[in-house]
């Protein structure tokens, strides 16, 4: 049935942003740890196509599993999470441009 696919996308997508902020990112104290949600997604959207597949979570998504677990808060128009920044080592390796 469309409920239990839609379910099963649900978690596999959780579970895949999960591993992003596991393996991409750094997590402690909302004073060490901060990161503009742009520059996460974007980082988001390279690890997604090098590691999982073509077509990744929608920005909107990504944001509504990062808010159940850092703090955000509009800063001059954009927001910003508190308590993850990106592991600059991973990145470089994700985005070498960066």
């Amino acid at each position: 049935p469309k409920v239990v696919e839609d379910t099963q996308d649900y978690f596999a997508s959780e579970d895949n942003m999960g591993a992003f902020v596991d393996y991409c990112c750094l997590t402690g104290s909302e004073d060490a740890f901060q990161c503009g949600a742009t520059e996460l997604y974007d980082t988001f959207c390279a690890w997604w196509k090098r590691f999982v597949g073509n077509f990744p979570p929608k920005q909107k998504k990504l944001g509504t599993y990062l808010k159940e677990r850092f703090r955000s808060e509009k800063v001059g128009g954009l927001y910003r999470y508190y308590g993850i920044a990106l592991n600059l080592e991973i990145i470089e390796e994700i985005m070498p441009s960066k």
